[in-house]
């Protein structure tokens, strides 16, 4: 079974790869790109990262970029407070990414990661960048 990337690989890398509901749009070359963002946070297939974000096409580029490296286990952001430290403590993700939005919608989880080894990574998107 071909890997993300190698799946990603097999297109033109100009053509565009996602377009979101805003119009902006990623080509196969840029989404590659964010493929190899998680390898900066030192992940690897064993490890698991836990992600909350907004929906749309953010969640969908951080999910082929956690998926491509580490397990991906995306949390919706309405996720009940007691769901969501249940998941954590089962999955035991190594990084839980957020933006600062997400952040804000949610209590504060600097804490809880930090009992429970966890590093909380949050990431900011300025147009494209992701990672």
């Amino acid at each position: 079974m071909p890997t993300i990337r190698e799946t990603l690989s097999q297109h033109p890398p100009n053509n565009i790869a996602l377009r979101d509901a805003e119009g902006e749009t990623l080509t196969y070359a840029e989404l590659l790109a964010f493929v190899d963002g998680p390898g900066r946070l030192n992940v690897d297939a064993q490890d698991t990262v836990m992600y909350m974000l907004e929906e749309g096409a953010l969640s969908a580029v951080a999910f082929l970029a956690v998926a491509s490296c580490a397990k991906a286990a995306p949390i919706g952001l309405s996720t009940p407070r007691q769901e969501l430290l249940s998941a954590m403590q089962d999955l035991q993700p190594r990084i839980l990414l957020m933006t600062a939005h997400a952040a804000s919608i949610q209590p504060p989880f600097g804490d809880v990661c930090k009992e429970l080894g966890i590093d909380l990574v949050l990431i900011t998107p300025t147009g494209k960048g992701l990672f």
